[in-house]
This record gives structure tokens, sequence and C-alpha cells, in this order.
């Protein structure tokens, strides 16, 4: 049931999805940048206004090997000739997140969007809420750690879907890593590996003494995995997206 639900899900996702024309052609004729103090136009890079300008944001990167932990991030507009334009998210360093899917960016772009967003401060994700299994967290301050870098991952096999605890943190401004404002993480009890939004790590001792206070006789209850009754769409629309990331990765998808 939950395999076709995911799946019902990840199709939906993907004929709604809005994808910019990867054949685009013609320079960016401007860039505007929003951070914690709100947005502000910035000078285009040089090579951006160039005749392939559009193409060196939409065309000529390459995959993400792994998708970036949580981290302060960039939403970046690039205005297209003819009116149109596409928003990213950009982390410091050149990983973007075009449609669904993390990209890096050449050094020299990265190098010269880096340049054009210094002085302003990004936006980092804050934590609001969270939720596991069908109960709010009185005190989610224990969980914020999952929005910050992840310890070093011992392998690249995400968490057990099958018998992993979901965990959905609510973050106070829309971030890359979920749905909106939600971000969707699993826990794995056996392995204390965790995923937040696809980015595989060990789960910090912190969170892993308040999942056992949560949960103390459910967190390796298969019971309690992933998705539960009065699940909201937006959550399982975050949960299906990270699952599909995970599939292309594993098969060796660009």
């Amino acid at each position: 049931m939950l395999r076709r639900s995911l799946t019902a899900v990840i199709t939906l996702l993907l004929i709604l999805a809005v994808v910019p024309d990867a054949a685009a052609k013609g320079p960016v004729t401007g860039l505007r940048v929003c951070g914690a103090d709100g947005c502000a136009s910035v000078p285009v890079p040089r090579l951006l206004k160039g005749p392939l300008g559009v193409d060196w944001l939409v065309g000529r990167v390459r995959a993400a090997a792994t998708d970036p932990a949580p981290a302060p991030f960039y939403r970046l507009r690039a205005d297209m000739p003819g009116g149109g334009g596409v928003t990213f998210y950009y982390l410091p360093g050149g990983e973007m997140l075009r449609d669904q899917d993390w990209v890096v960016l050449r050094p020299r772009m990265a190098a010269e969007i880096d340049a054009a967003v210094a002085g302003m401060r990004p936006i980092v994700p804050r934590l609001s809420s969270v939720r596991i299994k069908d109960r709010h967290i009185a005190d989610p301050s224990a969980y914020a750690p999952l929005l910050q870098a992840l310890p070093a991952r011992r392998r690249t096999v995400p968490p057990d879907v099958t018998r992993s605890v979901g965990i959905f943190l609510t973050t106070l401004e829309p971030t890359p890593w979920g749905l909106g404002r939600v971000v969707f993480a699993l826990y794995d009890p056996r392995t204390k590996l965790v995923s937040v939004g696809g980015a595989v790590g060990i789960a910090p001792p912190s969170v892993v003494h308040a999942l056992e206070q949560a949960h103390p006789a459910g967190v390796d209850d298969e019971r309690s995995s992933v998705v539960w009754a009065g699940g909201a769409v937006a959550v399982a629309a975050s949960a299906g997206l990270v699952l599909a990331g995970w599939r292309r990765r594993r098969g060796g998808a660009g």
C-alpha cells in the first residue's frame, strides 16, 4: 500500500512539475537574490551575460553525487529574454536545486555567483515544530541538529524505509529540503542512520536520545514507520520526492 501511494504521488508531481527549458538560449537579463534580510538585485555575472548565459544555469551543470544536508542557502531568480525567468535554491560553493535534482555548477560559474551574493546573509533553516507518528513534540529543540550538517555517514545505503521512523519537521520558511515548509526525515534505529530531505548521515546523539524518550516502545516498531493515519498530502509528497531521488541515484541516473 505504501509503495503504491508513493508511486501515485511521484507520478502526480512529475506531471505538475514546471521544468525550465533546457534548450533555452540567450543572456540572463537580471539576477535577484533573496537572503535572510530580504531580496535585492545583484550584478549579473559575466558568464551569464553572454549569448549562452541561460544555458550556464539550466544546461551546463552536472548532477550532485549526493544530496547536500540542510545548510544556509539563497533563492536565486534569473530573468530571461522575453520577460520569463526561473528561480533556484542556491548553496554557496555552487550546489543548486534545479527542478527536483541537486546539480553542481562549474567552478568558474559558482565563483561568479558567490561573488554576486557576497555581503548578503543567507537564509538559515530554522525549526518551528516536529511531529513523530501521530503526536506533536512539545519541545522540538532537540531535533534542531537535523537542520544542520549531519555527521559523516558510514555507508551510502539510506535508512531502511520499512523499519524507520518518520519525522516531519516544520520550518519557519520554505527550504530546498522539503515541500514548502515540511521537511521529511527518516531514522533507522538499527543502524542509527538518518536521512533529511535525501541527505544521509549518522543521527546526532541528541536526536537519538530525544527519539528514545518520545517513543520508548515504538522507535523500533515497524508500525511506527514512515506514514501514519492523518498524514497530510504535503508530507506524502515530500517522502515521495526523497524516495524518488534515492531510486534515481541507485539506478545511476544523473
